[in-house]
């Protein structure tokens, strides 16, 4: 199921897939996107072929792109933490506001980045939107971190003294924590992750460093 059709079919009330309040169109307002090197289109010939770009050009509105690649929303990694000053403060002018992070805080995998911590960590960013930015939460949508197979997770084998690839299951659980940190904060969710997981044509959509996705991948999740 592509990530167009879950958000047109979502009611926008802290739901999944359910009702229709999502399938306003988005023309003539703003649509931010926040999240890593997925939003941000890394490796893919033309930013015109990221699956936000797609989006907008399906469902209108004007792309805000706020993609920062290698980061995380996890604090005790090595990794560079995501820059939440980048996220906008909702007025009229804004549709949605979609969060994509963070695949790696799923390839990064320490006795600290556990699911629990994660979906703190989510709910926190959460709190920020919604609380201090004013975000309604029926316009807040958070995605599930992104699929890849088991050689994406062991790209990140030894990052920040991980001694150990993060296995399917894991991934799983990290998901989930992502959907339940939406749930608790009543936004809504974007499973990307089952969708992907669940395509039999999943293999095709990734980057030679099978950690990316290319062109294709995009098209998918759009």
């Amino acid at each position: 199921m592509s990530l167009l059709l879950q958000i047109s079919n979502q009611g926008g009330s802290g739901g999944s897939v359910t009702g229709g309040g999502g399938g306003t169109s988005w023309a003539g307002k703003n649509v931010a996107f926040v999240g890593d090197s997925y939003v941000a289109g890394y490796g893919l010939s033309s930013s015109s072929d990221r699956w936000p770009t797609v989006l907008i050009g399906l469902k209108g509105g004007t792309e805000n792109n706020y993609g920062q690649g290698g980061t995380v929303i996890q604090s005790g990694t090595c990794r560079t933490a995501y820059d939440t000053s980048v996220i906008p403060s909702f007025d009229s002018s804004w549709a949605a506001i979609l969060i994509a992070l963070s695949l790696n805080d799923v390839g990064v995998n320490t006795a600290v980045t556990t699911p629990s911590h994660y979906q703190a960590a989510l709910e926190s960013l959460l709190d920020l939107v919604i609380t201090t930015r004013g975000w309604p939460a029926d316009k807040v949508w958070v995605m599930s971190p992104a699929w890849v197979p088991q050689a994406g997770r062991d790209a990140y084998l030894g990052e920040c003294g991980g001694t150990v690839a993060r296995d399917s299951s894991g991934h799983d659980a990290m998901a989930a924590a992502a959907l339940a940190a939406a749930a608790a904060k009543g936004a809504n969710q974007i499973d990307s992750y089952t969708a992907v997981k669940n395509e039999p044509a999943n293999t095709g959509f990734m980057q030679g460093d099978h950690y990316h996705y290319n062109a294709t991948g995009h098209s998918f999740l759009a």
